[in-house]
């Protein structure tokens, strides 16, 4: 995935904008750590990732924060999940 063309809201559709409104809105949790992360993922990829990802990523958001802290900020393993990808990706992209 190419990070050089990460989110820019001034060239973003009304409905794109509204898109990143509400994914953001869903991104909110309990720990202000993981909302931070996420938020940055949405800023940096969101948009280039394909249909499919983008519903795993809703699917995602569903896990409890545990869940969620443990695969994107502690590194424990999603192996033998359905989510597997995409972690890997989110992790990836932050990392950078």
């Amino acid at each position: 995935m190419n990070l050089e063309h990460a989110t820019n809201i001034a060239t973003l559709s009304p409905h794109q904008k509204y898109e990143l409104k509400r994914i953001r809105w869903r991104c909110r949790s309990g720990m202000l750590e993981l909302d931070l992360l996420l938020k940055r993922f949405i800023d940096r990829a969101y948009f280039q990732l394909d249909h499919q990802q983008r519903e795993q990523f809703e699917h995602l958001l569903a896990l409890g924060d545990v869940t969620l802290l443990e695969w994107l900020v502690l590194g424990h393993s999603a192996d033998h999940t359905d989510f597997k990808e995409l972690v890997q990706l989110i992790r990836c992209i932050l990392s950078e």
